[in-house]
């Protein structure tokens, strides 16, 4: 059923998280026939996410296996939707946690200790913190999307949240890390070849469960909002941090939305310039600086 789902939506933009979400939810079911699918498969499978401390996901997976219920029964392979009186898993509470410099500083000289065979997964880390894209979008990164003479980093449509293509100005320290990743990537047009936010949230847990990861509890996408926080903090305008985070709603004015088109590119660059320099400090680290 979920192969026969995954052909009939291969139209969707985010069918490759969908089917991603599915194929989990399946290996957690096991081999049950279609007729014979009840909710209590499908409980198991979501309690297990929710044990994870990944409730969104959980949520998601619930609706992509909804969705297919849906589509199941519409075509007549179920005579009944199994799911039908069940609710999605509790929505995720809004989060609002930062680390502080302290901890900054603690999980940075600390990682090849956590992940002592994962360089690539030390390095998405540090980028998470030092450019403050979404995990997923780092770990996907292609090598076809930079100019590394430019420092620039172009994201397609396709690989980013909102569909809008978004070019990001790379910072010194963060191009260092790139190049070092590149080197190791070998042929591959992937910079973290085999590397996911998916694959990177179960080496943190991984590493959590081990004790590798001690004090308060932070998840990767917390290193996003650490950043721009900070960027925040040390005056980056409202709308420039936008544009970095590339949220289309950043500002709500009908001038900045519809009639302002300039990219704000000089005034990214400087913010992660900025930031990277921050960064170094927070973390003892020598500033790498490149000539523009």
């Amino acid at each position: 059923m979920v192969e026969a789902f995954i052909v009939a939506r291969a139209h969707k933009r985010s069918i490759r998280e969908i089917e991603r979400r599915l194929r989990n939810a399946a290996a957690e079911i096991g081999t049950v026939k279609v007729s014979e699918l009840h909710r209590r498969d499908i409980s198991c499978a979501l309690d297990t996410i929710m044990g994870r401390g990944s409730p969104s996901e959980a949520r998601r997976v619930f609706c992509d296996l909804r969705a297919m219920i849906h589509w199941a029964v519409a075509k007549g392979d179920l005579d009944a939707n199994p799911i039908a009186s069940m609710k999605s898993p509790a929505p995720a509470t809004v989060r609002e946690r930062t680390l502080t410099d302290a901890e900054i500083k603690t999980l940075w000289h600390a990682l090849p200790t956590i992940f002592p065979r994962a360089v690539a997964t030390q390095r998405i880390i540090r980028l998470c913190l030092l450019l403050g894209q979404r995990s997923g979008e780092i770990a996907g990164m292609k090598k076809s999307e930079l100019d590394l003479l430019a420092r620039i980093w172009s994201l397609p449509s396709t690989r980013v949240k909102n569909a809008k293509v978004h070019f990001l100005p790379l910072s010194a320290p963060a191009v260092e890390i790139i190049r070092e990743a590149i080197v190791d990537s070998g042929e591959s047009d992937s910079v973290f070849p085999g590397q996911t936010s998916h694959s990177l949230g179960n080496s943190l847990l991984v590493a959590r469960r081990r004790g590798k990861l001690t004090g308060q509890r932070w998840t990767v996408h917390d290193l996003r909002r650490t950043s721009l926080t900070a960027m925040a903090a040390m005056g980056v305008a409202p709308h420039v941090l936008s544009h970095i985070a590339n949220h289309s709603s950043g500002s709500a004015s009908v001038t900045m939305r519809v009639y302002v088109h300039h990219t704000f590119a000089a005034e990214k660059r400087a913010a992660l310039e900025a930031w990277a320099e921050r960064l170094a400090q927070i973390t003892g680290e020598n500033v790498v600086r490149l000539a523009a």
